[in-house]
């Protein structure tokens, strides 16, 4: 770390400008954690949708001068870059090396000629910044030399992709899934384990599940899950800093997607407690800092028998949202999905516009007698202008229910072929199929190489 980078171009007879992110004279959901180093910028933790913005006061000569931030990222963040308002350019789409003070680099953007006087310098993108310590304007006579890569590939090696699976709700059906998924999930992606449950006093924490667990997450086991949507929108009402206001009128929408609401229009199922729990995962993922922690996170449920490997994240683009192919129901499945960090809170904010922007949501929704959690999981993701990056790869587990555990839509069917209690006969045929077709990584990446039909987008 320095105070001022060295020019590519050379330096003309005028006073560089610095200015560290500390100084900055606006800022927007930017904080400062002492973790990531003294006077570093980073994002605040909030699901909700925004804007992060930081800005700078500066006084330059007419000259022209080479623009250089110095930050740290791990993964590439494109960020906006505005002067007096108008845009410039994307940028600081490089990675350091890690998210810490070590990895803090100063990376040259443009040469930008500037008039002499004032100036406001803006950093601005939808979603986490970079970790950002400071900016520097250098004056440069002519033009910059070709900027060259931070370090060359061989210094930096590539890595493993870092995976957190994160189960949801409940962890049904543990005796019968744990050695498909440990063995076909955790061990094939090589993943950490997270669980978000809603759990009252007669959960058992001997299940393999908790016990192989590196986050464990608690919520209460509401009877009323409206009574959750108000703790969520508590802290989203406070995080953006407006006024909670009632939301309930949302279920004149009619349909199934919010089950679980007591109310005169109460719908069937359990709608509602799988949007409040994915609310609660990325509450408690933005909560613990998890983003910077790993590439991709696995959403997905206990009561899975997975008869193939999941397909390795190779194989998967992580500009890409992925989902299993079939179980649309009018949308897409709400069972499992995989996102890359800087998605995850896009994804996962469901719950944000129903207790936020209920009246403007109502005027967007159909108003249909058959909409489902995966008719609002696809509607929400098209508002978040994520549709276009969402694929599918093949189906390769089934749901199944084990004696004495709870369910709100499909009781299953003994199946004699499985010996198991099928829940979903359709994912169980795709199932079977793919598992005579797929029983090693080797086999997924001939398939995805071979066959990318069998990885489509969705749209």
């Amino acid at each position: 770390m320095s105070d001022l980078p060295m020019p590519l171009g050379q330096m003309a007879e005028i006073a560089p400008v610095r200015r560290g992110a500390i100084e900055a004279v606006g800022r927007e959901r930017v904080l400062f954690q002492p973790q990531y180093g003294e006077g570093v910028a980073t994002g605040e933790l909030d699901p909700s949708r925004g804007r992060y913005l930081i800005e700078f006061d500066v006084e330059t000569a007419r000259a022209a001068y080479e623009l250089w931030v110095e930050f740290a990222a791990d993964d590439p963040r494109l960020t906006t870059v505005a002067l007096d308002g108008e845009i410039l350019f994307e940028g600081l789409d490089e990675t350091t090396g890690g998210w810490g003070e070590d990895a803090q680099t100063w990376v040259y953007q443009k040469t930008i000629p500037f008039k002499a006087g004032s100036h406001r310098l803006t950093l601005s993108r939808i979603g986490y910044m970079p970790h950002i310590r400071a900016v520097a304007l250098i004056p440069v006579k002519g033009k910059a030399k070709p900027l060259e890569p931070i370090a060359p590939p061989a210094a930096r090696p590539a890595r493993p992709e870092r995976t957190l699976v994160c189960i949801l709700a409940q962890t049904r059906a543990h005796a019968l899934t744990w050695p498909s998924f440990k063995r076909h999930v955790l061990d094939e992606l090589n993943a950490d384990l997270a669980l978000a449950l809603c759990a009252d006093e007669r959960y058992d924490y001997a299940n393999p599940f908790w016990q192989h667990a590196q986050y464990r997450w608690t919520a209460p086991e509401y009877g009323d899950f409206g009574d959750g949507f108000d703790e969520a929108q508590a802290w989203l009402a406070d995080a953006a800093g407006v006024k909670p206001e009632p939301w309930r009128h949302i279920l004149q929408i009619g349909g199934v997607w919010l089950g679980a609401i007591n109310s005169e229009r109460k719908q069937p199922g359990a709608g509602a407690v799988l949007l409040y729990i994915r609310w609660f995962l990325l509450h408690r993922i933005l909560l613990a800092g998890l983003l910077d922690c790993y590439d991709r996170f696995v959403i997905t449920r206990s009561d899975f028998i997975w008869a193939a490997p999941h397909p390795p994240l190779s194989v998967l683009d992580p500009a890409a949202i992925w989902f299993p192919f079939g179980e649309f129901y009018g949308g897409l499945t709400d069972r499992h999905v995989v996102i890359s960090s800087a998605d995850v809170p896009r994804v996962l904010n469901m719950i944000d516009d129903i207790v936020l922007r209920t009246d403007d949501l109502i005027t967007r929704l159909p108003m249909r007698p058959d909409f489902n959690i995966e008719s609002y999981t696809y509607f929400h993701l098209r508002s978040q202008d994520l549709i276009r990056r969402t694929r599918l790869f093949p189906y390769v587990m089934f749901t199944v229910r084990d004696k004495g555990d709870p369910t709100s839509w499909a009781p299953g069917v003994w199946n004699e072929e499985a010996g198991l209690t099928v829940k979903y006969r359709s994912e169980y045929q795709m199932a079977q199929f793919w598992r005579q077709h797929i029983a090693t990584r080797a086999d997924w990446e001939r398939i995805a190489e071979g066959a990318p039909a069998l990885f489509p987008p969705m749209w």
